[in-house]
């Protein structure tokens, strides 16, 4: 998903999404057959779906359906940037689809921001928006997980989803408050002076006239980073075979992989990532596991002096594209170019300085330079 999220980024930034029919079918058709729906089938996924035929003519946008009995979200679609000055008279338009035929969800769109309503709760329809998405400015990684944990369809029909719509709604004005202004908070603290993350959150809630405290910024985002939601996985049918994996087990040791020493893991040039996690973040490439890490360290508090003094990565807090530097606007970083060795030894660090657990599998490729060409092996270490 992370591909098609950057691709619409790209479609956005040209400019080639320039009416409500393309928002629909370029980009919300795209993202919901990423999380599991079946866009071709209109009992699943429904345009033009009336809520109330025996009434009126009105029809949502899109339907979304896990059985054709009833809907579970509504989707009504807007042209890019025709939410913010309309968002009243869309509100009403939603509440009214929702009189006769109530979905779980509804969702205002325009492609590039997504406002979630739980739509069973009480009150104004405007204070049943429980999460604001918005694919252009956030963290793919942040969206593509709250895409997930909110809208994939094994998500919806197994109720996983209403339930961590619930617990957004419960938070209170000031933690609701915080929530929003974390990832601005994570922008000031990798710029001068380089504030601790808490103190710049802290900071940017007062100034919304709502007093915090540096520990209770600390505290939130700590917990925010304990109940992010991460990225669901369908299960697959396990063989009749297969060893059973108890709950909170911890992951699997391949006798067939060799077990590498995670602080000297050896000759790892022509490898590839085949399975990857430090603390709560997947990944599957080197570098990919690197900026997981970093964006884990960045949300409980480390600032960027803190690592740039604990890792060997090289990396500067503003953009930079030149001497292998790529900029990463999710994390505020340039980071320059580095080696598997390199990667699996900075991974080792962050896990041992955040206390988290960290599990890598991978694989040498069939080159004749590798170190064990067609095999695996797996650097695994835990607190």
């Amino acid at each position: 998903m992370e591909t098609t999220l950057n691709e619409l980024r790209s479609l956005f930034g040209r400019g080639a999404l320039k009416n409500e029919e393309h928002i629909r079918t370029c980009v919300v058709c795209r993202i919901l057959q990423e999380l599991g729906w079946n866009i071709w089938n209109p009992e699943e996924v429904d345009l033009e779906f009336a809520c109330a035929p025996d009434e009126d003519s009105t029809k949502v946008d899109v339907a979304l359906r896990c059985t054709p009995l009833k809907p579970d979200v509504f989707i009504e679609t807007k042209a890019y940037g025709q939410i913010r000055s309309r968002l009243p008279d869309i509100e009403h338009q939603l509440r009214d689809y929702n009189r006769n035929n109530t979905a779980m969800f509804s969702i205002i769109t325009d492609g590039a921001e997504w406002r979630f309503y739980y739509s069973q709760t009480g009150g104004e329809f405007s204070e049943k928006c429980f999460k604001v998405l918005n694919i252009l400015r956030e963290p793919v990684e942040d969206v593509q997980m709250n895409f997930k944990a909110l809208l994939q369809k094994a998500e919806v029909q197994n109720g996983n989803a209403e339930r961590l719509a619930i617990a957004y709604l419960r938070l209170t004005r000031k933690q609701r408050l915080m929530e929003d202004l974390l990832l601005e908070a994570r922008r000031k603290a990798m710029e001068t002076p380089f504030p601790p993350l808490p103190q710049a959150l802290a900071h940017l809630v007062t100034e919304r006239g709502v007093e915090v405290s540096t520990d209770e910024a600390a505290t939130f985002i700590s917990d925010f980073q304990k109940r992010r939601p991460s990225a669901p996985v369908t299960p697959q049918p396990p063989s009749p075979d297969a060893p059973r994996k108890e709950v909170g087990s911890r992951p699997p040791t391949d006798s067939k992989a060799r077990q590498l020493d995670a602080t000297n893991p050896g000759d790892l040039r022509f490898t590839r990532v085949l399975e990857g996690r430090i603390g709560s973040e997947e990944a599957d490439s080197w570098s990919a596991l690197v900026r997981a890490g970093l964006r884990m360290a960045l949300s409980k508090g480390f600032s960027f002096q803190d690592l740039e003094q604990r890792l060997t990565v090289n990396m500067m807090p503003k953009p930079y594209n030149q001497r292998g530097y790529r900029w990463h606007p999710d994390l505020q970083l340039s980071i320059q170019g580095f080696t598997a060795k390199m990667a699996a030894g900075n991974l080792y660090r962050l896990a041992k300085l955040m206390n988290a657990e960290l599990y890598i599998r991978f694989c040498w490729t069939d080159e004749p330079e590798a170190a064990h060409p067609g095999e695996e092996g797996v650097i695994h270490w835990s607190p």
